[in-house]
C-alpha cells in the first residue's frame, strides 16, 4: 500500500501499533531537481525531521 502526506497520517495513525512503515526514495532520472530531492529527504532524516521534509518535498514538488 502506497501512502502520500496528503493522506495526513490517517494510515500512520490507524496501523501504527501492526505495521511498519518505510520510505524509499531514490531520484526519478532525468528529473531535473531528483538528485537534489534525494539529498534534502536524506538531510532531513540525518535531523530528525524526515516526516516534515518529505510532507514538504510533496507539498512543493511542482514548482
Amino acid at each position: 500500500m502506497r501512502s502520500r502526506p496528503s493522506d495526513g497520517g490517517k494510515l500512520r495513525e490507524e496501523y501504527a501499533d501492526r505495521v511498519t512503515f518505510l520510505a524509499r526514495y531514490s531520484p526519478v532520472p532525468g528529473h531535473r531537481n531528483g538528485e537534489l530531492a534525494v539529498r534534502t529527504a536524506e538531510a532531513g532524516t540525518r535531523q530528525g525531521k524526515f516526516v516534515e521534509m518529505y510532507t514538504k518535498l510533496f507539498a512543493t514538488q511542482k514548482q
